[in-house]
């Protein structure tokens, strides 16, 4: 027999937000329920089914808190990511959007809360970049070369058909590194941290063009550091806005994957992050650039803003001895 949702003729946001995570979250207690019809109270009379009340009809979500009530039910109200959704979304303008709705356009339930359900949904995604659960997560703990400061980098392998943006991690993790089962990453960083993401992505960038052969003459470090794509390795996509590096695309499968190794994209990442990080101590301790034309800088690709300055400092023009040109890792970057 078929299953309904009734809510009240009249919506309210609470009585939307209830549906939502009775949609998302209720497959398991009310079999059927994500494919279930919306209908108002007032047009139920003579409709054969299940019926299953949200704020109206004396029913179990009928209750001044019915988000409440059904995280309750639901056994989800200790998830991190629903907390911060809700909270955000009582003070946005979807009240305002929800009465224009029943006053101009929408008669309908179901396109009524179909609407605010897809900004419900993009919340959730959003916040889910900072959250994960634990299994099948790895971390790793950076400890800064200056002022004791300790950062936790999570590496998640995906299952089979996860997508990213699913997962909830813990506000303890500083940087995500998520991989799927094609090879596809998606790093993330959580804003309270106030990390550089962009020595991340210069390093990443670097790394592919190498790998790949690709020339980047001509490209700078600023713009392989910001810009959202970059000529000849397009599979890296960098959101300035949103604060991730993503390998892919949520719009088409034809990208390819990295062939940057898990351990070594870690090990990139380790390195960019911490401001004081140096291959060799003495270009802390001694604040200039150490190597020269017989001693290689290891790290000159990644094009750290820390380390071109030690460079100027030095008085050597990019193009100087010091840089490696009989290394093809460097020889195609040496004109930066």
């Amino acid at each position: 027999m078929s299953l309904f949702i009734v809510v009240p003729n009249l919506l309210r946001f609470d009585v939307i937000v209830g549906v939502w995570l009775l949609r998302k979250f209720g497959q398991k207690k009310f079999p059927g329920i994500d494919k279930a019809k919306v209908k108002f109270f007032g047009d139920i009379n003579g409709l054969q089914g299940n019926l299953l009340y949200v704020g109206c009809g004396g029913g179990e979500f009928d209750h001044p808190f019915i988000a409440d009530l059904v995280m309750e039910s639901l056994e989800i109200n200790g998830n991190p990511v629903l907390k911060e959704v809700l909270r955000s979304m009582i003070n946005s303008d979807l009240g305002r959007i929800l009465k224009l709705a029943h006053n101009i356009l929408l008669k309908d339930p179901e396109d009524i809360i179909n609407l605010i359900s897809k900004a419900l949904e993009k919340k959730y995604r959003e916040q889910s970049i900072f959250f994960f659960p634990n299994g099948n997560t790895e971390y790793d703990q950076v400890h800064f070369t200056e002022g004791g400061k300790v950062l936790n980098i999570a590496t998640v392998r995906l299952n089979e058909g996860e997508d990213f943006f699913e997962r909830i991690l813990p506000r303890e993790v500083s940087v995500a590194i998520q991989q799927k089962q094609s090879g596809h990453v998606l790093i993330t960083i959580n804003p309270s941290y106030k990390i550089n993401l962009g020595d991340i992505v210069s390093a990443i960038r670097s790394e592919e063009a190498i790998m790949r052969h690709v020339d980047l003459e001509g490209i700078g470090w600023d713009y392989l550091s910001s810009a959202p794509v970059v000529q000849g390795i397009k599979l890296w996509f960098f959101s300035p806005e949103k604060q991730f590096l993503l390998n892919g695309s949520p719009t088409t499968t034809k990208i390819p994957s990295t062939l940057i190794k898990p351990n070594r994209m870690e090990e990139l990442t380790e390195w960019s992050i911490d401001p004081a990080y140096f291959p060799n101590k003495d270009c802390r301790t001694q604040d200039i650039c150490v190597f020269d034309a017989k001693h290689t800088c290891p790290c000159y690709w990644c094009g750290w803003p820390r380390c071109r300055g030690k460079r100027y400092e030095r008085k050597i023009g990019l193009n100087g001895g010091f840089i490696p040109t009989d290394d093809p890792r460097i020889r195609a970057l040496a004109s930066f």
